[in-house]
């Protein structure tokens, strides 16, 4: 399940970020997910739920996943 890994460096990396710009609040992340990533969208999609409780600055943060359709090209 490398979804928790996922949402968790997610978090760290943005709070990281709104830090380093002084920012008391983030209203949405946007992440993109390829079709063929192996990432489970709405596997994040509940951990970030639950996770963003537990960080102040992200509490109220939406989550907005893009998903990318997988290309193909064959000679």
């Amino acid at each position: 399940m490398h979804e928790l890994g996922t949402v968790v460096y997610i978090m760290d990396t943005v709070e990281k970020l709104a830090v380093e710009n002084e920012l008391s609040e983030v209203a949405s992340v946007t992440v993109e997910i390829g079709e063929v990533s192996g990432i489970i969208p709405e596997y994040i999609a509940d951990f970030w739920l639950y996770s963003r409780k537990k960080s102040e600055l992200l509490k109220n943060t939406e989550l907005i996943i893009e998903s990318l359709p997988a290309v193909t090209y064959c000679d």
